[in-house]
This record gives structure tokens, C-alpha cells and sequence, in this order.
């Protein structure tokens, strides 16, 4: 299976974005983005001929790749890993037998291993990798007194945080639930129940893991939603008063028709009783 070729300049620029450290086993930890490409460091002392075996150290050790006779081996690599690995081919011949993992997962998380076997003798080398899908939005809104934060798409399990601006000595009710979806990305949600005690405060809520972390401020606060109550008030009002004026102008109009309609048959009344009194005067 023929794999693409990285050369000196991607090897650089994807080591770049690798995080590389030194754990208390000696090992060396690196960390990964999620479903970013990552370099996993290993050297040894070149030799025209050698061996070189990746593996996942797990309870049965897991092929992740081999390079021998001068080509690729991966005849016994692990399913979770084909088509993503690579080595960088043009680098080799000086001794870097790095690996590049495509598309990093966070079940790819836990301890590897580089042995190389060479003329020269053996060495092992072991890096621990760590995943890490950064907190990168945080939304917040606010439905009554009740304000709700969330974010979603992070590893490891973030921390959510209530403040207040200014800062206030008042204990916030808080429910905060936190889920893992199938790629074993965590979201997390939190509802605050806001006083009416304090109308000036305005509340702020923090997403955070160990490597990063993203605020979100409610502007919506209390002496808004009082605005918003009032305006709902004033349309209720509207509601109310306008059809009642309404039924009083129609009254007032039906009253007026009927003064006007006795007021014609009064007048024809006179009318009739003025010709029966001409009639008596002529006989």
C-alpha cells in the first residue's frame, strides 16, 4: 500500500503544531489536536539496513506500523490505523523514524513505542500521546430568570464556571450536566437561576480544560429583562384597552342612532296628531 510522502518542510511545519514533552516515566508525551495530523518523535542511528515497528502498548500490542527491506510492512497493522500513518520516506536514510498519524482520534490516546533494529544494536523509545479538542465557542441565553450556558466538542472533560459583574457574594444555584458523544467528545450545559435581588448584575459563564479555556458574558441582565416585562405588560395593555374602547365607541354610536330614530317617530307622531286636529276644525 502506497502511502503519501512528506517531505522536509511539511516535517516541520506539522512538528510545529505537535506539543512535545517530557512525562515522569522519561517518556516523551505529545499532544495531539483532534482530527489534526500529529508527529510522533523517534530517531536512531541510521544503518543501510534496519527494522522499524511502531506499536500501540496496550494488553495485546497493537501494530500501528513496520518498515523493513526497504518498503512498507503493513500486512499486520491494526485497522484503526490504515490509511492514516506514514513515514517520512526522505528522512529515513539520516535517522528519523518519525511517525505521522492523519486524523487523530481520541481513541488513539495512550503509550507507543518506536523500536528500531539496526547493525548498530537495538533501541526502543516510548511517547505518550495525549488528545486535545480545544473549547472553542461557548453560547449563553437567557429564557425568564433562567440563563443557560453550553459548549460542546471538547477533550478531556471541560469545567463550567458562574461569575457575576460586578463580582457579588450571592451563591449561584447552579445545575451543570455533562455528556459524551460517540467520538468521546464531551458537551457540557449549565442553568443559573438569577436573582431579582441584584437588577444591575450581569453574569458570565467559563468553559475550561487544562490547556485552554473561553468565557461568555450574558449581557441580557436583570434590569433588561425588566424592560423586556414592562414592554410585555404595555402589550398586554394594548390588548385589553384598545377593544374596550372599541365596544364603548359602538355603544355610544347605537345610542345616538337610537335618539335619532324616537326623535323621528315623535315628530311623525305630532304630524299625525296635527292633521286629526285640522280635520275637527273644518267639520
Amino acid at each position: 500500500m502506497s502511502m503519501k510522502r512528506i517531505n522536509s518542510s511539511q516535517f516541520l511545519v506539522i512538528l510545529m503544531f505537535s506539543c512535545m514533552f517530557t512525562d515522569s516515566r522519561g517518556d516523551t508525551e505529545v499532544v495531539c489536536v483532534f482530527m489534526k495530523s500529529c508527529i510522533l518523535p523517534c530517531s536512531f542511528q541510521s544503518s543501510s539496513d534496519f527494522i522499524l515497528h511502531w506499536f500501540l502498548l496496550t494488553t495485546r500490542d497493537t501494530h500501528v506500523h513496520s518498515y523493513y527491506s526497504n518498503q512498507d510492512q503493513l500486512g499486520h497493522q491494526d485497522q484503526n490505523y490504515r490509511n492514516r500513518t506514514s513515514l517520512f520516506k526522505d528522512q529515513i536514510s539520516r535517522g528519523n523514524a518519525s511517525l505521522l498519524l492523519r486524523g487523530v482520534k481520541v481513541q488513539d490516546e495512550g503509550r507507543y513505542q518506536c523500536f528500531t533494529s539496526t547493525i548498530h544494536g537495538m533501541k526502543t523509545s516510548d511517547i505518550s500521546l495525549k488528545v486535545y479538542a480545544p473549547v472553542s465557542e461557548v453560547s449563553i441565553s437567557q429564557e425568564g430568570n433562567r440563563i443557560t450556558c453550553s459548549s460542546e466538542g471538547i477533550y478531556p472533560e471541560p469545567e463550567l464556571t458562574w461569575s457575576t459583574s460586578p463580582p457579588s457574594n450571592m451563591e449561584l444555584q447552579d445545575r451543570t450536566r455533562v455528556q459524551q458523544t460517540e467520538e468521546q467528545l464531551y458537551s457540557i450545559s449549565s442553568s443559573l437561576m438569577v436573582s431579582d435581588r441584584d437588577p444591575d448584575l450581569s453574569y458570565s459563564c467559563t468553559v475550561r480544560t487544562q490547556r485552554n479555556q473561553r468565557n461568555q458574558r450574558n449581557q441580557r441582565n436583570q434590569r433588561n429583562q425588566r424592560r423586556v416585562t414592562v414592554r410585555k405588560q404595555r402589550g398586554i395593555l394594548v390588548w385589553v384597552v384598545v377593544p374596550a374602547w372599541a365596544a364603548l365607541v359602538a355603544v355610544f354610536i347605537m345610542f345616538l342612532r337610537c335618539g335619532k330614530k324616537r326623535a323621528r317617530q315623535k315628530g311623525s307622531s305630532e304630524e299625525r296628531e296635527s292633521c286629526k286636529t285640522k280635520q275637527r276644525v273644518n267639520l
